[in-house]
């Protein structure tokens, strides 16, 4: 996901028992339904949920993306990746979806482009 899609991601927006996150509206201005790994499940399932009712909450609130910038700096200076950026996860998971076998069309839909 774009940072500003994880950003903007609200406990109304996540199924955890269907692992996935539902975008109703992306980049491109379509909504669109991205499954969630083990590692994205876990970490949703760390953070508080609101209370009862408030599930329009945002899931990260007041974490603004500059913070998330930083963050993702620390971590890869931490673990020696150089030359890294967040918006590269998405080639990577592009990149990993078509080694393991998937078509085209589904990374397509994965990572939410609005054609090829």
């Amino acid at each position: 996901m774009r940072p500003s899609e994880i950003l903007g991601l609200r406990w109304l927006d996540v199924d955890l028992t269907q692992n996935v996150a539902m975008l109703p509206q992306t980049k491109n201005g379509e909504g669109r339904i991205v499954p969630l790994n083990q590692l994205a499940h876990a970490a949703l399932r760390s953070v508080s949920r609101p209370a009862e009712g408030k599930s329009t909450n945002l899931i990260f609130q007041g974490v603004k993306p500059a913070q998330l910038s930083v963050a993702f700096a620390r971590v890869c200076r931490k673990q020696q990746v150089h030359d890294f950026r967040f918006h590269d996860l998405r080639h990577t998971t592009a990149s990993h979806l078509r080694m393991e076998g998937e078509d085209i069309h589904t990374v397509v839909q994965v990572l939410g482009h609005k054609d090829m």
